[in-house]
């Protein structure tokens, strides 16, 4: 009676390996990125200039919302007798 083996299969090869394919290419490991080549941003410089005038003049009514506010608390404050 032959004793079956803990370590290796029918086969031969060990347990708990992975085949790979003989011949042909190894495994290839890729140790860092390549570097991309330099891309152009197409920016319309007209366009931005208007999305930074709507930001501008969104921020300055948000300021004075926040200076009405700011005034009509201290308004109502400073009423108290």
């Amino acid at each position: 009676m032959k004793r079956a083996s803990l370590f290796y299969g029918q086969n031969g090869t060990r347990l708990g390996t992975i085949p790979l394919r003989s011949g042909g290419t190894g495994l290839k490991i890729q140790r860092a990125q390549k570097p991309a080549g330099r891309m152009g941003i197409g920016l319309d410089l007209v366009a931005v200039k208007r999305t930074w005038l709507w930001e501008e003049l969104a921020f300055l009514a948000l300021w004075l919302c926040g200076m009405l506010g700011v005034g009509y608390g201290l308004k109502a404050v400073l009423s108290f007798p």
